[in-house]
């Protein structure tokens, strides 16, 4: 992945220089998440004085069988109302419409509790009025809104540019999304999309034309002189 040869890699392990930080055991496949955990352990074993790292969820964890066999385990926990009031009062004016809306909708509230959705809420809503704000909406509805608002500001950031309209980037970014889920990916790479995510006819038939058949009349056209070069000899 990170295109290091094999051989200094295995000399990295082999000579304990190599410090593993394991995030997001929780994302291996559900059959597969026994086996880490005891490769993870094999290798804790054999290199004892190697600081070793694993990251997973709470939930996952406690439902595996098989534990870790690590010295010390620290529970994040998520923020309070008094720490994200204190972080959003230092941005400033920025963000007062956000902490008057936080202090009186219990809904987001609990959205804030995370660094990441808190970060989501500063920049979906920085600037905002407190009309702009304020919402009667299901929870579920109300968290698309802030998503839509968030994926909105970041398609507007400065040094952004693209040749397609914002419905358009959308809408492809939806279904790379459905598709990494389909397959079990969290992180995205040209080199694993296949033709099975092509799921429309439409899209499996210009794949056919384009990487299956043109290919085969391009190499035909390239080697049908040296054919007849040949034959002709």
């Amino acid at each position: 992945k990170y295109m290091v040869p094999r051989k200094l890699a295995v000399s990295w392990v082999a000579n304990d220089q190599l410090l593993p930080l394991l995030d997001g055991l929780d994302e291996v496949a559900a059959v597969h998440r026994g086996s880490c955990v005891e490769a993870i352990n094999a290798y804790h074993r054999e290199h004892g004085l190697v600081p070793l790292v694993v990251s997973c969820r709470n939930a996952d964890y406690e439902a595996l069988q098989e534990r870790l066999q690590l010295r010390s385990t620290v529970v994040v926990q998520p923020l309070t109302a008094k720490q994200t009031h204190d972080y959003l009062s230092r941005l400033g004016e920025q963000t007062i419409a956000l902490r008057f809306l936080l202090h009186n909708d219990p809904t987001l509230q609990e959205l804030a509790t995370t660094p990441l959705l808190l970060s989501i809420l500063i920049l979906a809503y920085q600037g905002k009025q407190v009309e702009d704000l304020i919402s009667t909406d299901a929870p579920a509805v109300q968290r698309q809104r802030i998503l839509a608002h968030y994926v909105q500001r970041m398609l507007q950031q400065k040094g952004i540019q693209t040749h397609y309209q914002q419905p358009q980037v959308v809408h492809w970014l939806g279904w790379l999304a459905r598709q990494l889920a389909l397959h079990s990916q969290t992180e995205f790479s040209i080199e694993r999309i296949q033709p099975d995510w092509l799921l429309e006819t439409q899209g499996l038939r210009v794949y056919e034309h384009l990487g299956v058949r043109l290919p085969g009349v391009l190499f035909g056209i390239a080697v049908s002189p040296i054919v007849w070069i040949a034959s002709s000899s």
